[in-house]
């Protein structure tokens, strides 16, 4: 599952990701709607931008989303190595926590990670 509220973003991430063999859901804009497909479409790996628009961001919409169900989380910021968003995560064991603007070898490595296999 891809949350990204930039949606130029998640297009670009989307058909990258795709493009190494890997399903992807639609775009999902917003923490609350994530949660809410994420009950009903059951994604095998969350992929979810830090700071969405709506009113929940990624670490609380990650961590709803864990409640119900056991999926590796990869989160994506603008700052990968903010101290709080690293604190706040800690309980929720993310794969990764990923700079939007680094090594797009480094958001493969972390779904290979996530599934345990490789592809490249």
């Amino acid at each position: 599952m891809l949350v990204e509220d930039e949606v130029l973003v998640g297009m670009m991430l989307q058909k990258r990701i795709r493009a190494y063999g890997y399903e992807t859901s639609d775009i999902i804009t917003t923490g609350a709607k994530a949660v809410e497909r994420a009950r009903i479409e059951k994604p095998d790996l969350l992929f979810m931008d830090v700071w969405l628009a709506d009113g929940i961001d990624g670490v609380q919409a990650a961590r709803e989303i864990k409640t119900f169900l056991d999926i590796p989380v990869i989160f994506f910021t603008g700052n990968h190595k903010d101290k709080q968003l690293i604190e706040r995560s800690k309980d929720l064991a993310p794969v990764a926590i990923l700079d939007k603007l680094g090594s797009f070898d480094a958001v493969i490595r972390a779904v290979e990670s996530a599934f345990g296999c490789s592809v490249t």
